[in-house]
């Protein structure tokens, strides 16, 4: 009985890590944030005019997914420094 409700327990967290993991890696590729998915044009203002499907930051999917992992300044110096 207590392995059940081990597995179980196991279970739902393992399912509710892969929904968070697969929604956020699907705003990461569109290069929005979950309040600008989850408000959209309606409530901020420098989204007016667009659609649920516009993503107006979006550049290709590379160039999102570059974005998102190199944010700042100093890892792009890391990146474009060279060893001698």
């Amino acid at each position: 009985v207590i392995l059940l409700v081990a597995k179980f327990y196991l279970y739902t967290i393992y399912f509710v890590v892969s929904v968070l993991w697969a929604v956020h890696s699907v705003l990461a590729m569109c290069n929005i944030t979950t309040f600008e998915c989850g408000k959209g044009g309606k409530y901020i203002d420098y989204l007016r005019g667009t659609e649920m499907t516009d993503f107006p930051f979006s550049r290709s999917l590379f160039g999102n997914i570059k974005i998102f992992i190199i944010r700042d300044d100093a890892s792009q110096w890391i990146l474009n420094s060279k060893v001698s």
